[in-house]
């Protein structure tokens, strides 16, 4: 472990505090308002099992209210979806594996999470993970637990951890497939207490309390005793090494901008340094951390305790630097009991309560890590009524007890946490009321539906555009009801839980000659800080009074400007022990095969229009000439760009949308390979339709990945999507296996990037029916269409040779819409079809409506629809019309 300051250094830093400690703030100040942007058992029915595209539709509120960053729930595949997060099973698996009888996790698909971060970047917001690695829970398939006990484990047997990789998909949830599986960091039972390393299993660092406990311990690795298949030999400090490098691989694959660490009381301090300091350090320019990345650790216990924990991170390994900060759970206790005293509290006891570790001073600026906090997922568990309201507690699973949301001294609670050093943690049900019968039902876009409550609101828009943090924190006045907090010339907050009679303190203050106004709308009138300073502070909690007031130069507005930026740079790791290949998966990952130029899908970006966009492949060899490309959801190549090195593609996309990334090799003559893909982009900031906009491929695209030349096999479709009767059949230029048809098809479009076949070897190969209803389409080349069978087309486009058995052309079918603008329903004339699908698109592409026709005239309802342009897709055929 490399130490993070030499010891001259650590002498030179501490002259250097010590000489300029008493000194107003000069450098920059490095604070975060950061909304807890969960609750306990979060959950939205129109965003089942997708909460990330509930914040990607909330987001541009949360820019709005100048919150810096969302601490988001983990979002790795716990063992099923009802579970919140807290419960990992794979840390690989982002929600783009199928295993545990999913691909997603309660919070999202992968493509969902990238986008939902991406969109908070595109509105200056950071987002913070919470990282889980205390432990891991759900050994076994998803199929009984099969394959998940080991009976040679001490204590707990169920410790046997394998995870599908792209290798090694799920099969049929057996021990022996469970076994077989190769994802990264599979787990064996020395790997975790107790174990020959660390016979352990009681106290802070061993008990296995939410699951397998992980142990930390160099000599805590060895193999499963009853695996077999894939139970591949460890080596010292296993369970560290994999950690970190899951660590360095899930920062830059997300691009998350910090960490809030879950139960670090539970595992030893030189782990949690480790941890903190790779990636702040060890990472790559563009997504290392650096001095100012968020890291929090959970550690609930006493002011003393928790402060020898941030000094024991701080030194441990050799290292100096205060790393991260904790909760600052002494503080919210003391104002939790301000709260419950019902004005008999003694506000003198909050500056001494707080924790002495808060904040970190380096040569150019000031970084807070303590996190002050009012209320938690820990704290707050209510119960509900059938629609979401209160009904009572659960007191029994909070810790440290809720404070209610609708207690008028909820402001005064976020003022003290606000008016003191330490960055700050807004919960989710502080700022938002959602006890208001909406709680699984509100649009998160609509302010009526989901409604922010004033005093929260008008604290945060304080703390952050009067600048608290920029003013060292000073203590004007303390006695049992009243509290005196200046942020040196910048603001003064006063806090009173006296409900008798209002308070007002004639204090010293660094400012001279201001008029002074109080923010919080509490007291009327301007006052003034006269020449020497003093200034009388008024405060008032009778009445409507707040019980805090914050005042500060009279002039001030709004100036608050996100400085996160806006772009957000993703990196894919293309490995076979990575990703998957199933069906059901979103099909992504794997490296670039041997001997073959089968493509392998990437992932997915969001990218706004007019902005544009670098993708950079770098390959582990560099003799192979392989191809970067992207493409729209409907197969359409968008980009490519190809070598033997780091390839480079940049584009500007002409609409926001999904794109998808591909490599593959340019010739069968090379070696299997990882690679490491690289985008820099721009999300839009606003996304207002989610669920409906899916990352989903829109078309068949045929891989030949499986290896063989079936039509009917899922695994050589992208993502499994084998044609359908509406589907745009797409075979890509790269593919060595061409498709052969065996049963009759029919299928929308039918679109061939090169033809590259001969009547012997064709680009397909049809032995039954081919009839395509709409364009076929041969991009460049001829395309060969040739076999036993018979192929129906409608319109061609591009040069094909049909040489099957049978070849015709069908008919044009034509239809008509009327009226034409319409208002509640249109009427479509056409031809006799069978079964023919008829899809209704907007402007973006988004599919509205799907009907079947089956006859020569529907009537198709648009009530229902907004005002706009829309299209109508029959048979191949595209008519607009427009919706008044």
């Amino acid at each position: 472990m490399e130490k993070m300051y030499f010891l001259a250094k650590k002498i030179c830093f501490l002259f250097l505090l010590a000489l300029f400690c008493s000194a107003p703030l000069s450098a920059d100040v490095e604070k975060k308002v950061v909304l807890q942007a969960f609750w306990w058992d979060y959950w939205h029915n129109d965003y089942p099992n997708s909460y990330a595209n509930y914040l990607t539709e909330l987001a541009p509120r949360l820019k709005e209210l100048d919150i810096n960053a969302v601490w988001v729930p983990p979002f790795f595949k716990n063992p099923h979806s009802g579970s919140v997060g807290y419960s990992p099973f794979d840390h690989y698996d982002l929600g783009d594996k199928y295993q545990k009888g999913s691909n997603t996790t309660r919070f999202g698909t992968k493509d969902e999470v990238l986008r939902m971060i991406a969109v908070m970047h595109a509105n200056g917001i950071e987002v913070i993970e919470d990282a889980v690695l205390n432990h891991v829970d759900g050994a076994g398939s998803e199929k009984d637990g099969n394959g998940g006990e080991d009976p040679g484990a001490r204590d707990n047997k169920w410790k046997n951890f394998r995870y599908v990789s792209y290798d090694t998909p799920a099969t049929d949830g057996s021990e022996s497939d469970y076994w077989s599986r190769s994802g990264r960091w599979a787990k064996n039972w020395p790997n975790f207490h107790p174990n020959q390393a660390h016979d352990c299993n009681t106290g802070d660092w061993c008990s296995d309390w939410w699951g397998p406990d992980i142990c930390y311990y160099e000599g805590a690795y060895g193999q499963s005793s009853n695996a077999v298949g894939y139970n591949p030999t460890q080596s010292a400090n296993y369970m560290r090494n994999q950690a970190r490098d899951w660590l360095i691989w899930f920062t830059k694959q997300t691009a998350v901008d910090g960490y809030r660490w879950d139960a670090v009381k539970h595992f030893p301090e030189w782990a949690q340094q480790d941890f903190v300091y790779n990636v702040k350090y060890s990472l790559p320019s563009w997504c290392a951390g650096g001095e100012a990345m968020f890291n929090v650790g959970e550690f609930i216990d006493g002011k003393s305790r928790i402060d020898q924990y941030c000094n024991d991170v701080k030194y441990a390994n050799g290292g100096s630097e205060f790393l991260m900060g904790a909760y600052d759970v002494p503080l919210r206790g003391t104002i939790k009991n301000i709260v419950s005293g019902g004005g008999y509290a003694n506000l003198s006891d909050i500056p001494g309560s707080q924790l002495t570790m808060r904040y970190e001073n380096y040569a150019t600026q000031k970084v807070h890590r303590s996190l002050n906090y009012v209320n938690s997922h820990d704290t707050f568990r209510p119960e509900f009524d059938e629609d979401g309201k209160y009904i009572g507690w659960d007191g029994g699973n909070e810790t440290g007890g809720h404070i209610d949301p609708f207690d008028k001294r909820l402001g005064m609670a976020y003022a003290i946490a606000m008016a003191l050093d330490g960055n700050i943690s807004v919960y989710m049900e502080d700022l938002f009321n959602l006890s208001n019968g909406k709680r699984w039902t509100h649009d998160p876009k609509n302010e009526e539906e989901l409604p922010v409550r004033d005093a929260v609101k008008n604290l945060i828009w304080c703390h952050q555009n009067l600048d608290f943090k920029y003013g060292d924190y000073k203590v004007r006045w303390q006695d049992g009801d009243l509290l005196i907090v200046e942020r040196a010339g910048n603001a003064i907050i006063a806090i009173t839980d006296n409900g008798a009679s209002d308070r007002e303190e004639w204090i010293d203050t660094d400012f001279r000659n201001v008029e002074l106004k109080d923010y919080s709308g509490g007291v009327s009138g301007n006052r003034t800080a006269y020449a020497d300073g003093r200034f009388c502070a008024k405060v008032t909690n009778t009445g409507t009074g707040l019980g805090y007031s914050v005042w500060a130069p009279a002039n001030k507005e709004t100036n608050y400007t996100p400085y996160r930026s806006a772009i957000t740079v993703q990196e894919w790791e293309m490995a076979n022990d990575l990703g998957d290949s199933h069906c059901e998966s979103l099909g992504q990952g794997g490296a670039l095969p041997e001997n073959s130029t089968a493509q392998r899908l990437v992932g997915k970006i969001y990218a706004e229009k007019d902005k544009e966009l670098s993708i950079v492949m770098h390959p582990a060899d560099e003799d192979n000439d392989i191809t970067l490309a992207i493409y729209d959801l409907d197969g359409n190549a968008l980009s490519k760009a190809n070598g033997t090195q780091d390839v480079t593609l940049t584009y500007t996309p002409t609409q926001a949308g999904w794109i998808a990334i591909k490599i593959w090799n340019n010739s069968t003559n090379n070696i299997a390979q990882k690679a490491w893909v690289k985008a820099t982009y721009e999300a839009p900031a606003v996304v207002t339709e989610t669920m409906s906009d899916i990352a989903d491929t829109r078309a068949s695209i045929w891989t030949g990945n499986k290896g063989t030349t079936d039509w009917t096999d899922c695994a050589n479709w992208e993502q499994g999507m084998v044609p359908t009767s509406s589907s745009i059949v797409v075979i890509p230029d790269n593919g060595m296996v061409r498709p052969i048809i065996n049963t009759n098809v029919t299928i929308s479009e039918l679109i061939i990037e090169k033809g590259k076949g001969s009547a012997e070897n064709p680009d397909i190969m049809v032995n039954a029916t081919l009839n395509v209803t709409g364009l076929s389409k041969s991009i460049e080349g001829n395309s060969f269409i040739c076999g036993e069978g018979a192929v129906y087309m409608n319109d061609k486009e591009g040069n094909f040779d049909l040489c099957a058995t049978e070849v015709s052309e069908i008919n044009e079918t034509s239809f008509s819409i009327f009226p034409n603008p319409a208002t509640s329903q249109i009427t479509i004339t056409s031809d006799y079809l069978t079964q023919t699908e008829l899809i209704i698109y907007d402007m973006s592409g988004r599919i509205v409506s799907k009907n079947i026709f089956d006859e020569t005239i529907a009537n198709i309802d648009i009530s229902t629809l907004s005002d706009g342009v829309y299209y109508v897709r029959l048979n191949g055929k595209i008519e607009k019309f427009i919706k008044r």
